[in-house]
């Protein structure tokens, strides 16, 4: 749609507005019939969708009234379709199913029709609402334009170019916006990321903490099951001992009880032995007379007579009696009977006694073996014990002599530390004299020239300590003839034998030129109480027998070096070593390291 071109008069503003106000009014008109139409649509699509809802039932209805058609023989089925022809009715027009299904599609495909018209209306409608709204948005900024003053567009393309411009403008403030939200939320993540990381930081270092806590309760843990451990054997032992304890006084309760009840029957029996010959010598005894059997006897002498005679008779029966027993009909007979069974008896009670004694012996002898097994029972036990015992001491005093192995291998270590360090500080201080000899081009008398071969094998480290000792005090002899110390080198031969000599005292060495740290070190060997000075080294020696040289006035190759009487002493042995050990101990002091004392055993 072009746009209008603006006219200048007041007419054309005039008629303008009027149109703009008409449009205005046909806006809102069109609003409300779009606000109808929409209420009007949304009602019938509801009446439709109520509609569609029930025939989707009817035709449910029906289907299951035709599967019923073509399976009449289902009761439930049959019941179903009974209630089912009591409730729906057919619509008006169909007498049969067939035309009730007919009509419903018609029905069907009428409302079809009618929503697609009324779809199609609403389609035009919109189409008819958003033309008039951009008129009414181009009219406007028509209006906007000549009320600011700017000049409105004369061409569709200015038109458009000023839409595309405004379009960008809105983008470039969308996207502006946008990315101010970005750099806000960047800056929130980044935030919450420190505030994670300073959690997580937290968190390890209370997990570390909650590790090293476990690992120390595991520690204690540990420990505390090796205690149990103890205590239970501990416990079981004295269980053990203990119960060993109580079969042991079950047993000697036992033996008491057995001698107790022994005893008892001894009693007894002696006690029914006594009664038994008390009973035998009082019935062989005489009958003890009364006074009152004596006072009565008088009154009843008359019936004495009748009491013999019944005496004799009763006496007689039992005497038949006995006869019948016995089976014999003599009386001689049953006095011979009687005095067999007597003696059977007599025989029969004299074994008996001799089977008791037996039995007797055999008890006794079954319970004193029987002590004797438990006491070597017990006695194992207690040989267990105590094995057990030694056994315990044995492991205890073999840990000890591991623990000690490791201390002197650890000590042995570094010893053999300290001696290798000393032997390579040894090897250096030969080494450097050797540089210092040779640099310096002194020319002496040696006993064994130092050859390239040698150094090599000084420098591996492979020389013995010997060796290395002789060498040394080769060095230092060659160092002293050479600052006049000493006569010469023929004269002064280092022998095993030789005695140790005393000291020369520090006046008697004669060194061309002392410096203050020669003064020093002599002020520092007078008192005890700090540490050695440097000895006279090799090159002062060298340096002071060089200075000796050029200041004597014979010229020519033979001239030689006056000694005095105390410079013509040969050291002893000892003083060299003594000498070598100092050496040894400024160098290690220099260095930083100090030997450990000798340890006393």
């Amino acid at each position: 749609m072009s746009a209008p071109k603006p006219l200048l008069n007041v007419e054309s503003l005039a008629l303008t507005n009027k149109k703009i106000a008409e449009l205005k009014k046909k806006v809102q008109l069109a609003e409300g019939q779009k606000k109808a139409y929409t209420e009007e649509y949304a009602d019938s699509k509801k009446t439709q969708s109520e509609k569609i809802a029930e025939l989707k039932k009817q035709v449910r209805e029906l289907t299951n009234k035709l599967s019923y058609l073509h399976n009449p023989n289902s009761a439930k089925t049959q019941r179903n379709v009974q209630e089912i022809k009591r409730r729906v009715q057919l619509p008006p027009g169909a007498k049969t199913v067939h035309d009730a299904l007919t009509v419903v599609d018609l029905k069907i495909i009428d409302l079809n029709k009618q929503a697609d018209a009324t779809e199609a209306k609403h389609k035009k409608r919109e189409a008819y609402y958003r033309k008039l709204v951009e008129q009414y948005h181009m009219l406007m900024g028509y209006k906007n334009s000549k009320s600011d003053g700017s000049n409105p567009p004369e061409t569709v393309e200015e038109d458009a170019n000023r839409k595309l411009i405004t379009h960008l403008e809105n983008e470039i403030h969308r996207t502006s916006v946008q990315w101010m939200e970005a750099e806000h939320i960047r800056k929130k993540y980044r935030g919450i990321k420190l505030a994670l990381m300073g959690d997580a930081e937290k968190f390890e270092s209370s997990l570390l903490e909650l590790e090293q806590a476990i690992t120390e309760q595991l520690a204690e843990i540990t420990k505390l099951e090796s205690v149990h451990k103890e205590a239970l054997q501990m416990r079981d032992s004295t269980k053990s001992v203990l119960q060993r304890q109580e079969q042991t006084t079950h047993y000697a309760y036992k033996s008491r009880e057995k001698q107790s009840q022994d005893f008892r029957r001894q009693v007894e029996e002696r006690k029914l032995e006594l009664e038994r010959l008390e009973r035998k010598i009082f019935s062989s005894g005489k009958t003890l007379i009364h006074q009152e059997s004596a006072l009565s006897a008088s009154g009843e002498g008359d019936d004495a007579a009748g009491h013999g005679k019944d005496t004799a008779t009763e006496m007689e029966q039992k005497f038949k009696k006995l006869m019948q027993a016995t089976g014999v009909s003599a009386a001689s007979e049953v006095v011979d009977r009687f005095l067999a069974q007597r003696e059977a008896s007599a025989r029969l009670t004299y074994l008996r006694t001799v089977t008791e004694n037996e039995k007797k012996q055999l008890e006794s002898q079954r319970e004193l073996m029987t002590a004797q097994l438990d006491s070597f029972k017990f006695a194992d036990v207690k040989d267990s014990d105590v094995n057990q015992e030694e056994l315990e001491k044995l492991r205890n005093s073999i840990e000890e002599q591991r623990a000690r192995r490791e201390e002197c291998e650890k000590a042995s270590g570094y010893t053999l530390n300290v001696f290798n360090t000393i032997k390579d500080t040894l090897v250096e201080l030969l080494i450097a004299l050797i540089e210092m000899e040779e640099n310096l081009g002194i020319k002496l008398m040696r006993r064994s020239p130092t050859k390239q071969a040698e150094m090599d094998h000084i420098s591996a480290g492979n020389i013995s300590i010997d060796d290395l000792g002789n060498m040394l005090e080769e060095k230092i002899k060659l160092g002293m003839i050479a600052s006049g110390q000493l006569a010469n080198d023929a004269d002064s031969g280092l022998s095993e034998d030789e005695s140790e000599a005393p000291r020369p005292p520090p006046s008697a060495l004669q060194v061309p030129a002392p410096s203050p740290s020669a003064t020093a070190s002599s002020v520092a060997q007078d008192d005890r109480d700090k540490p050695a000075a440097y000895p006279p080294v090799y090159i002062s020696l060298v340096t002071g027998r060089a200075a000796a040289q050029q200041s004597a006035a014979s010229p020519g190759p033979g001239a030689t070096v006056v000694l005095s009487d105390d410079e013509a002493e040969v050291p002893s042995r000892g003083y060299l070593k003594r000498q070598a050990n100092m050496i040894i101990e400024a160098k290690s002091r220099r260095k930083g390291f100090r030997m450990p004392p000798p340890k006393r055993r």
